[in-house]
């Protein structure tokens, strides 16, 4: 009965539901939004890899500019993530929106505004990356914000005649940035939605890693004051970023701070507890995504992996994902050429980076989000969490959340689990064996993948490169033959879709990938097996 109720409020969805259109709110000003100038470049940062026009989508940019404000506490900030602010210093501002939007007919009515994320000292777009084919197929509007210093001040690095007028004050003004970026896609002049302005049904927040880190933040303090999104998916992270900062920028992963432009008004460091949890006390649902990185090397493992369900929180934790996966950076490199750069590289040697479903529990999720802020009654799915255990690692004073792992396949036990771990051909974990982490810093966050073949990899049997049992698993021995994997690897297919893990849209690319594989002899190339983009 609960199978067949989820199916009707889906096919609602799908006709399209009547809701009632967005209220403007006063407390947040529209700023004000240009088009601009072509450059030398002639085309937006960041522009889109994917060719919109065989999906009917168009890309336009524009500027906003007006006053935000950074933040003070008004109190202590607690774990329960009530965290009460007030606007303090006030600065002029002006940055830019990249806007991705369907024709009329195919707009479902949802707007997805992903905060662009600026871990590599650039704008980029993780989500829609991860996300994308779903929402190009689903008829979803995207826009992307520059609400961070660092993608701001890169922007007249790559073009300086198209964004000359670019200014930002630093990372303390960017939560109202962003809530500004709402006003201008609801009520701005020219509209950056165009006649797709007045159909918004829902406008939802997102962001992936160190945007994360600002969702957790923002829905914490500023969305009670803002009010302007409808809900939120917070991927990858364990904590909130500072409130407000006395440098514009803080570096990443090694990289220096950078000190506030002349003339801005100082603002002071104020932290955020770090084993916080989201929230409860307000109407806008969150979707929260993690993988088994996060847990382990970003926090999560010591806050939010620790929060209940409830009507307006979901967790969900994905078995064999990492917190940037192969199919993440071949989308990154994808983007990086389509602005005319060179994705950085990452020599991270022996064994293969992550393979895992990522993109799949992220379409999902997107999904299931906007089924939650528009068909009453409808809640996602809630999904089982990881095993987690607390350990004091050897010659450490501190503790660590550490994922228990089956002694038989060495995959996560727990967590929502997809068809490549439900019936696996390798070791997927977000957990980079420690000797694979020399040579890049970012190399902790692409996890691992070790194929079952026959032990015959380099790094096979090696103590701490190794991520799989020694001997792996024999394909032969789990499957008999291919034609009896196929069948296990659809059956499990079939069950994610059952449970609300999976879109059934997404059910014959699935498969697809176990078509791939070579199985039951195993082979290295099945580490290299990824989605379709």
């Amino acid at each position: 009965m609960k199978f067949r109720t989820r199916i009707v409020l889906l096919l609602v969805q799908w006709v399209g539901l009547v809701i009632t259109p967005i209220a403007a709110l006063a407390a947040v000003p529209t700023p004000t939004v240009s088009v601009p100038p072509a450059g030398n470049n002639g085309f937006p940062f960041l522009r889109a890899a994917v060719n919109l026009s065989n999906f009917g989508y168009t890309e336009k940019e524009f500027l906003i500019s007006g006053t935000a404000h950074a933040f003070v506490n008004s109190g202590a900030f607690a774990n329960n993530g009530v965290w009460n602010v007030s606007p303090g210093a006030a600065a002029p501002y002006t940055s830019r929106i990249l806007v991705r939007t369907p024709s009329p007919e195919r707009f479902n009515g949802t707007v997805v505004v992903e905060w662009l994320n600026v871990s590599g000292g650039v704008d980029a777009d993780p989500e829609w990356d991860y996300s994308h084919v779903e929402l190009l197929r689903g008829g979803y509007a995207w826009v992307g914000v520059t609400a961070q210093f660092a993608g701001a001040a890169f922007l007249s690095t790559w073009d300086s005649g198209r964004y000359a007028s670019i200014f930002h004050p630093g990372d303390s003004w960017s939560y109202d940035i962003y809530s500004q970026a709402a006003m201008a896609i609801l009520h701005g002049n020219p509209q950056p939605l165009g006649q797709l302005t007045h159909l918004v049904r829902a406008v939802l927040a997102e962001g992936e890693s160190q945007s994360a880190f600002r969702m957790f933040t923002y829905y914490n303090a500023i969305q009670p004051l803002a009010q302007l999104y409808q809900g939120f998916l917070i991927h990858s992270t364990g904590s909130g970023a500072a409130l407000s900062q006395s440098v514009a920028a803080v570096g990443v992963l090694g990289a220096g701070n950078v000190p506030a432009p002349p003339g801005v008004p100082a603002t002071t460091d104020i932290a955020v507890p770090p084993t916080a949890f989201i929230r409860g006390d307000l109407p806008q649902p969150v979707m929260f995504f993690n993988t088994e990185t996060d847990i382990t090397v970003l926090g999560a493992g010591f806050s939010v992996h620790n929060q209940p369900d409830s009507n307006t929180f979901r967790m969900w934790e994905v078995a064999g994902t990492t917190h940037a996966d192969a199919y993440l950076l071949e989308q990154a490199q994808a983007d990086a050429q389509a602005s005319g750069l060179s994705a950085p590289p990452f020599p991270c040697g022996d064994p293969p980076l992550n393979n895992g479903p990522e993109t799949f529990g992220i379409r999902t999720a997107v999904h299931a989000l906007a089924l939650w802020t528009q068909v009453p009654h409808f809640t996602p799915v809630i999904g089982p969490r990881f095993s987690v255990q607390i350990v004091l690692p050897p010659a450490s004073p501190q503790p660590a959340a550490v994922i228990a792992r089956s002694p038989v396949t060495g995959n996560a036990i727990g967590g929502i689990q997809l068809p490549q771990v439900a019936v696996p051909i390798e070791t997927l974990t977000g957990i980079r064996p420690p000797v694979a982490l020399a040579a890049s810093p970012f190399c902790i966050l692409f996890g691992a993948a070790s194929p079952w073949d026959g032990d015959v990899d380099p790094w096979d049997g090696v103590p701490g490169l190794d991520p799989a049992p020694f001997p792996a698993p024999s394909l032969t021995a789990l499957y008999g033959t291919k034609a009896h994997y196929l069948e296990r690897y659809s059956e499990a297919t079939l069950q994610s879709v059952l449970q609300g893990f999976l879109l059934p849209g997404d059910v014959l690319e699935e498969i697809g990938l176990a078509a791939q594989a070579n199985v039951p002899e195993g082979a290295a190339s099945n580490a290299a097996i990824l989605p379709n983009p």
